[in-house]
């Protein structure tokens, strides 16, 4: 950017891609200390469970690399693009993001990316060894130097589906209108929750041979074909309204869509993670990290769906295995940031830390009496800041937190 200035930016990264789960289950494992001291990924987003397990990386994953099993995580991935964009583009984000990789056409990668890339371009499939069609990428840019990025993702796409083999879908998504999808679905699981009883999904498919996606067009129609079990529920006209409104709004939010073979049917262009109950649970503190979470419902939805949990009282966005995974990852800050700061003098730091002792303690007790948990998370950011904290203390603070949040207690 800085030897050879443009008008238009795009980035494209061909490689393996797993959509939000790490294949190796170690993502980022050789530069992930080095990234969160770089770029300031929050150590948050690579927890440690209870008996001290490293879980980092098993997230949103792309560029891999066959040794030492490395990847992009999407968190590295955005806050990349988002510092290019600051240094090197005027704080302009770049115009397309393409992933030639597979499973990356997924609306928490749009959402996480919504301020890094004008257009994201990815499959909720596979993608061919093959890959792009980048001659005729070229071809276009040749003839039409001047086309924008919404113009281009659809050529790319057309072209794609055209010449590769088999069964393919490739999407542009207009990232400027990815709210209102991410609205609009977040409200169908808030309605969805509040049918009680256990429910069931027959019409939905998971996408190829990957056990833990769905399309999110194919979730609303399995609700307007009535293939669920609550169509005879009183709530299930609101919710069918909003499955209509779920596929309006994707449509919307697409620059391009281009399908082949099979996936000219039944398919958005867009998924949604939707593991199986077992999965679940070894991914749910990362999936929790990502920004579609913190703000939207579709993750409570999973809570409830695959796991039995109920959404706390007073603040829908907070549950308690959530907060025992956000203390993990404050607690993995702390261990991370105290062997990068071993020679670094504590002593201004002691006043602030026996306060936070004393009040992450108080809250956490008043948490578990109100259901509200706003404030508890608002201490682990402040604790994230602190540069050391005693052992003892730390694991007291845990046993703690699991007899308070158990799943005995829910």
């Amino acid at each position: 950017m800085t030897n050879y200035p443009a008008e238009r930016y795009a980035l494209i990264i061909n490689s393996h891609g797993s959509g939000w789960e790490s294949y190796y289950g170690g993502g980022s494992v050789s530069t992930g200390v080095q990234l969160d001291s770089d770029i300031n990924i929050s150590p948050a987003y690579k927890p440690v469970d209870f008996s001290g397990t490293d879980l980092s990386g098993l997230n949103t994953a792309i560029a891999y690399d066959d040794d030492p099993s490395d990847c992009l995580t999407l968190k590295e991935l955005k806050k990349s693009l988002t510092m290019a964009a600051k240094n090197f583009n005027g704080s302009k984000k770049i115009d397309m993001f393409i992933a030639d990789a597979c499973l990356f056409a997924m609306i928490e990668a749009a959402y996480e990316l919504r301020d890094a890339a004008s257009v994201l371009m990815g499959s909720e499939s596979t993608i061919p060894g093959t890959g792009l069609d980048y001659r005729s990428i070229a071809s276009e840019l040749s003839k039409n130097p001047k086309t924008d990025a919404l113009q281009l993702s659809k050529t790319i796409a057309k072209n794609f589906t055209s010449s590769s083999y088999g069964d393919n879908i490739l999407v542009g998504v207009n990232t400027a209108a990815i709210e209102p999808l991410a609205v609009a679905f977040s409200e169908l699981a808030t309605k969805i929750l509040k049918v009680g009883g256990k429910r069931s999904f027959s019409g939905v498919s998971k996408i190829g041979d990957v056990d833990k996606y769905s399309d999110i067009s194919n979730i609303a129609d399995s609700i307007l074909k009535k293939e669920i079990s609550f169509a005879n529920d009183p709530a299930y006209p609101e919710i069918a309204n909003q499955a209509k409104i779920v596929k309006e709004k994707l449509n919307e939010s697409l620059s391009a869509f281009s399908a082949s073979g099979s996936f000219r049917t039944g398919f958005g262009g867009i998924s949604v993670y939707w593991p199986d109950k077992t999965r679940y649970p070894k991914y749910k503190a990362f999936y929790k990290a990502l920004d579609y979470s913190n703000k939207f419902q579709w993750d409570e939805f999973l809570d409830s769906q695959l796991l039995g949990l109920s959404p706390q009282a007073g603040d829908v966005r907070s549950g308690a295995a959530s907060l025992v995974s956000e203390l993990d990852g404050a607690f993995f800050s702390l261990r991370r940031n105290s062997q990068l700061n071993e020679k670094t003098s504590v002593t201004n730091e002691s006043a602030k830390i026996e306060h936070l002792k004393k009040t992450i303690v108080d809250n956490t007790v008043t948490a578990h009496k109100t259901g509200n948990y706003k404030t508890v998370h608002q201490t682990l950011r402040d604790i994230r800041n602190a540069k050391s904290i005693d052992t003892a203390t730390k694991n007291k603070m845990i046993n703690d937190l699991k007899q308070g949040v158990g799943p005995s207690s829910k």
